[in-house]
Parts: structure tokens; sequence; C-alpha cells
């Protein structure tokens, strides 16, 4: 369903319509407001543009694209946060040049306002820039304001859009005037974080005017259990707004009531451990009510910045229970079944698969709800099951939302088996018949592999005490586990996760050789050299290279530069890919290349990583290869069409797809950063449980599963006319320039359904 939203977003619209504004001057806090109807059934892209400068590039201009769903639709752009491309501000002493367009978009006049105020009464405090204020009212407090005191008094940004939590200072006192009176103070508190690390909060306390009104203290390990895994169990309520379900639970806020006497003061006070204990955004006091306005503000930014581009779906009429459709595989093979199950009760059930006959080994899982990106830099959110639970005796059954459940079936005896997926729950029973034929056909190994790229779990790194061998001792266990987990679906460890060489230079080696253990071959360590400085990177890849031959591990291929071009870094990677080749001349280095110009870089390579960006097409592994470097494809768009038809039509050596665990701060929060959380494993409670897949990897599983089909094609070419005769039509067919497989990815099913078909009948 997202996957299909996602070309929907790009079929051409019927029109185009677009809306302008001339600007001479703009206020410290005005905001363009753009009002329009989108009147396709579909999410159309919409592009405000501000230029300030007469016909400026691309990249000298503003290009704020958001996706807006059906029907009317509203957002605000405060000008002084607006950015051009390479994070340069519009120059507001010259007139501003604003368009807003889109297709299928009526967009009414552009029109400047500025943001509502704090009601009568209620006095606010906003840690971070003067235009950054959230509501006019606010007032901006700056690091150098004789108010504040701490060691280290320091600002901090952060992505996501809310406009109250996008900025924060690290502080330990605030002094502020306040008229004598009974005041209720509330604290937004919470630093939202960046990346893949959440910031842990162990100890805290915050004292007002000497007295405590917010104290904690708790271990690293409850932090995870009451913190990181807290959105983990709650799934999105239909009815209710995504803010309900996501922003609402963040921010941090901290309330109580206080007394302020005459030539007295509001004394604010922070400390505790880590930094993240003395982290404020805001501040408001009031005699009454002093959030309302703060958190109605918060809910409609939130609902402006991220639509609905796919709303939940109806409510089930009935309860009763999908069939899915017969599955085929070979009998080292996975196949995998989806059914809908609507119960019109609210109760807990349970789900099994039982079988006629010779039972197959089977795992079911069933899809949670949840509002998530349908992509990673999609500006809007879908509802979507795609967190697919591990837990099948406990499954949440309600009547507004039906239950996906997936059918994971691995190997078995050869034949046609016949069975019933059965869902219960006290007081009822669904039951959906399946069926599985396992054909008696031994597959090769393909000479490519097929992977996704993977760390340790986030919640271990964000540890204070990574440092110590506890902490890695249990990110190491988790990654595993991990790597069990990814091999048990068919996918190689080609990129596993990999230490520090300058603070854990054993840990590496035990990291490379725990991934060996499931490896026949190389593989890419894509942190450990780029994360050290020029100085260091010479001698401690010389020193592991010397180690990893002593202990007879496979070859690691050190990633120097991701998409140097891009980020600007091409220069320095060649400069450190001199110094490692000088100190180790037979090592091997690595660059994933999204841009023609990272090709400057091939002669230091013997890796590269390639995706459309660089280029794709067959013949670009041609020239990779005949320039001695080895050829990947890595993050495709249409990951099932990339690891199986097209990689063995490319001839790379394997494919690798951006991330088995890469959430962006909160993984239970799509909203949070500058990308979505992108996660093929979901955290987890405890250490190593059965895994919590999102259906996304199921793409990588069947293109692992296409490619297997195909190496069996292609040694049974080498000895029968009927499978010669099918891989050449295949080679025929399946098109070696990505732009066009693109074009027929639809037809990758058939592909498949053709290559079953022969093993079917050469059995026969």
């Amino acid at each position: 369903m997202i996957r299909l939203l996602l070309l929907l977003l790009l079929l051409p619209g019927a029109a185009r319509a677009d809306a302008r504004l001339s600007i001479e001057t703009a206020g410290p806090l005005d905001e363009i407001v753009v009002v329009g109807r989108n009147a396709a059934d579909a999410s159309r892209a919409l592009t405000v543009r501000v230029d300030d400068r007469p016909s400026p590039a691309y990249a000298e201009r503003v290009n704020e694209e958001r996706l807006v769903p059906p029907g009317p639709f509203r957002l605000r752009l405060r000008i002084a946060a607006l950015r051009t491309p390479r994070g340069k501000p519009l120059d507001k002493a010259m007139p501003l040049r604003v368009i807003a367009f889109g297709d299928n978009l009526s967009v009414e006049p552009l029109h400047i306002e500025t943001p509502a105020a704090l009601p009568e009464g209620v006095h606010g405090w906003y840690f971070g820039p003067d235009w950054a204020v959230p509501l006019r009212g606010f007032e901006s407090v700056q690091p150098g304001d004789p108010r504040l005191a701490g060691r280290n008094v320091a600002t901090v940004n952060r992505p996501g859009g809310d406009p109250v939590l996008a900025h924060g200072m690290r502080l330990e006192k605030f002094t502020a005037a306040l008229p004598p009176g009974r005041w209720r103070i509330a604290l937004w508190t919470e630093d939202l974080g960046e990346w893949e690390t959440l910031p842990p909060l162990l100890e805290r306390r915050i004292r007002i005017n000497g007295a405590d009104v917010s104290v904690l203290r708790r271990s690293y390990p409850d932090w995870i259990a009451q913190r990181y895994l807290a959105g983990r169990d709650r799934e999105a309520d239909p009815a209710a707004t995504p803010f309900a379900a996501i922003g609402a639970f963040r921010g941090g806020r901290v309330e109580t009531t206080v007394t302020v006497g005459v030539d007295a003061a509001l004394v604010v006070e922070f400390a505790g451990f880590p930094a993240a204990a003395i982290h404020l955004t805001a501040m408001t006091a009031a005699p009454a009510d002093p959030v309302s306005a703060v958190e109605a503000l918060r809910a409609t930014r939130f609902g402006e910045t991220w639509p609905v581009l796919l709303p939940p779906p109806p409510a089930p009429t009935a309860t009763a229970i999908s069939t899915p459709e017969p599955a085929a595989m070979a009998r080292d093979g996975i196949a995998i079944l989806r059914v809908q199950a609507a119960v019109l009760a609210t109760a807990t059930g349970a789900a099994h698969v039982e079988w006629d006959d010779t039972p197959l080994p089977t795992r079911v899982l069933w899809g949670q709800w949840r509002w998530r990106r349908p992509s990673a830099n999609a500006a809007g959110l879908v509802f979507s099951a795609a967190h697919l639970r591990a837990e099948a005796d406990a499954i949440p059954l309600r009547p507004d939302l039906p239950r996906p459940l997936t059918v994971i079936v691995q190997g078995g005896a050869p034949g046609v088996h016949h069975g019933h997926l059965v869902l219960e729950w006290p007081g009822g029973r669904l039951a959906a018949p399946i069926s599985v034929e396992v054909l008696d056909v031994a597959r090769p190994k393909p000479a490519a592999k097929v992977a996704a790229f993977l760390d340790f779990a986030p919640q271990f790194l964000a540890d204070p005490a990574w440092d110590k061998a506890p902490a890695r001792q249990l990110a190491r266990a988790q990654a595993a586990c991990d790597i069990a987990t990814l091999h048990g679906l068919g996918l190689a460890s080609l990129m596993p996760p990999v230490g520090r060489l300058d603070t854990d230079f054993e840990g590496v080696i035990a990291d490379i050789r725990a991934a060996a253990a499931w490896n026949d071959g190389p593989m890419i360590a894509y942190a450990p050299l780029r994360a050290l400085g020029a100085a260091e990177a010479g001698g401690l890849i010389a020193k592991a290279e010397a180690a990893i031959a002593a202990a007879g591990l496979p070859r690691v291929a050190w990633s120097v530069a991701d998409e140097p071009a891009y980020n600007g870094t091409l220069d320095n990677a060649a400069a450190v890919a001199k110094i490692v080749h000088a100190a180790a001349p037979s090592a091997i280095l690595a660059g994933h290349f999204n841009n023609p110009k990272d090709a400057a870089l091939l002669p230091a390579l013997g890796v590269a990583t390639v995706n459309p960006g660089y280029g794709a097409d067959a013949a670009d592994i041609t020239a990779l290869r005949n320039k001695g470097v080895a050829p990947y494809l890595y993050n495709m768009p249409l990951p099932r069409l990339a690891a199986g038809a097209y990689l063995w039509r490319s001839g790379a050596q394997g494919f690798i797809q951006w991330h088995a665990r890469m959430p962006t701060a909160d993984a239970f929060d799509p909203t949070d950063g500058r990308e979505g959380d992108v996660q093929f494993l979901w955290p987890t409670p405890g250490l190593c449980p059965p895994a919590d897949l999102d259906a996304d990897v199921f793409d990588l599983v069947e293109g692992a599963e296409d490619l297997r089909w195909f190496a069996w094609l292609d040694a049974a070419a080498r000895h029968n006319v009927k499978a010669a005769d099918l891989r050449a039509k295949l080679w025929d067919t399946v098109p070696d320039r990505w732009a066009a497989a693109e074009r027929v990815a639809s037809r990758a099913l058939q592909w498949r359904q053709d290559v079953l078909d022969l093993a079917r009948n050469l059995k026969e």
C-alpha cells in the first residue's frame, strides 16, 4: 500500500496552478501562509520557492517541498527559519519573491501572518533564537543572558518541526522576574535527540524557588524499559489525530505551582546526568492554565507539518478472515502469506498454524497500526500496520481495526501442504485455509548476495557506559542475534556492525569474527575507518589488517567515503585513502557513490557500492569491474526488483539496503528527525527475544528468493534446453538499465513464476 501511494505521488497531474507573493520587508516573526486544495484523489507535491535575488540557482534559493493530501490544506513557513539547500538563510534585507505551486493543486493568494500571542497574563520564556519563538509574547533567552547560570551553557537545535521543541538550552539555573502571587509553572524539558540516538535521562532534579518539583533516578535498563520502549505498545487510534498518537507524548512537560513573594523572583535549577537532564526548551507562568495555548500550537503545527497522506482503513463490519493466495517455494526457501482478520470484539487472541499433514516450520506475526512516513524523506504520515509483532500468543483484537497477520514458512518436506491459520480468542475462532507447495529442488547459492546495513541496536549505543565492557557485551550479543535473524530470512551479513578501532580494537576483531561465522566471503566495514582522524587511520588499519590475517578471517573492505561528492568530502577521503595505503598497501577500501563525481575516488578503491544517482546500469557495473573495483548496488528504489531480477541482470556482486537498525532518536516517533525511522528490526524488550520485523524487510527477502531462483535457472541452463531457452528469454526481458527496469517492476512476480513453473515441470 505504501509503495502504491508513492507511485501515485509521481503521476503527472492534469493541471498546475501557482500563487505568488512579493515581500518587500519581513518582520522577525512573519510567516508565509499557504492555503489551498488538492483536487486529486491522491497526495500531491507542493513546492514553495522563495528567492532573495533575481533568477537564483536551485542551491541558492529556498525550496520547501511538502506532500499534501486530497482536500484542503494549510501550512506556515517562518521566513527567518527558511534555509537554502546549502543551509544559508535568506537575505531579508532584499525583497523576497515567493511562488507556491503543484499539479492538481489550487492555491489561494499567499499572505503573511505573525503567530498568535500568548494569552493575556501568561509569561513565557523560550530558550532559543528570537526568530524561532513559537508564540508572540515569548521572550527569547540566549547564551550570555545574565539570568542564566551553568558551567557549560549551550544551545541545542533539533529537527522535526515541533515549534516548541526545536530549540533548547543546557543550563543549570535560570532566574526570572515575576510579580508577587501564586503562579502555575510549566517547563518543557525534553531533548528530542537527533539521528539514531535518543538522549538518555537517568538522574534529574528540578528545583524551583528552593523546592524540588521533579526528582528522577533510574538505571539505564530502567530508562530503556520506561522511556526508549515506551511507544512500543501504543497502537494508533484511528479516531484520533497523529498528534494525539505521537506529538502529545513528547515534550517532557513538568508542571507545578509556586508562590512568588514581594521582592522575590522565580528561580529554576537543574541538576542530573547525563546532559539531557539539564535541558530546557520553554517555560511559561500563569495565574491559572499555563499550557493550553502552547499545546494547541504544537497540535496545530503538527497537523500542518505532518499531513495525513493515507488515512486509517474503515472499521470492519463483520467478523471474518481472508484467504491468502497459495504459495510455492523450494525446500530451502521462504514463503510469505498475508491474511487480514477482523474481529468485532475487544479481546486478546492467539494465532498459530495447524497443518493437515506434515508440519512446515512457520512463524506468525501480527501487524500493529502506527503512523509512519511512507519514505524516509516524506513530509507526511500514513496509517500503517507494517510493524510486525512477534508475540502471536498475545494479539490485541479491537472492533475498529482489522488485524493483519503474516505467516513466514521456511523449508520443509517436498509436496503440497494444506493447513489453516487459526486465530482464537475467548469466545471466538477464525481459520483461514492456506496452501504451500514445497518443490523438491536444490538451488545453488547465488554468486551475488543480498544484505541490509546493520549496526548495533541504538538503545545500547546511547548508554553513557558504552565505553565499559558490560554495555559493549550487551550490544554485541544483540548484534549476533540480529545477524542470525537476518540470515534466517536469507539475508547475508555483508555490512555487519563493527565497533571503533581507536577505543575498542579487540572488539572490532571480535565483531569481524562474529560476522564471519555467517559469511563465506569479504565484508564491508561501514564506520570504523571514517570515525578515525587522518593521523591515526593508517596505523590502526595496518594493525587491523595484520590481526585479521593472523586470525584467518575473511578480508574486510574499509569504507573511506560515504557519498563524498554530495557531502563535500571527496578531497578528505582521497587524502585518508592515500595515508591508509601507505601504511597498509594491501588494505581494501570501499566507497558509497551516489554522484558521478564520486568516480574521482575509484583509483583508491577495491569496492564501490552504487545506486542510480551514480549510475547503476549493467554498463556501469561492467565499467567498475574493468577498473578492478568490485561493484555492489545499494539503497535502490524498489528493493525487491533491485535485490532479485535486476541484481541478476546487472552482474553486480551484491545488493545492500539501508537499514536494519537506524531509527531516528525515538524509534516509535517517525517525526522527530530529519529523516523517518528506518528499521527492518524494531526495538524489543530484553536481549534477543523473537524479533519484531518491519514489513519492508520482505521486499529484500522476496528479492533474495528471486535471486536464488535465477541462480537455479543459470545452473539448469547448462544442461537443459528448456532452461536455456527460458534463461535466454528472461535475459532479454529483464532490462539491463535501471530506469527501464523500474518501468516493468510489476513483472518481477511473473518472472519468478516462470522459473517456478519450469522447475515444477522438470520434476514431473
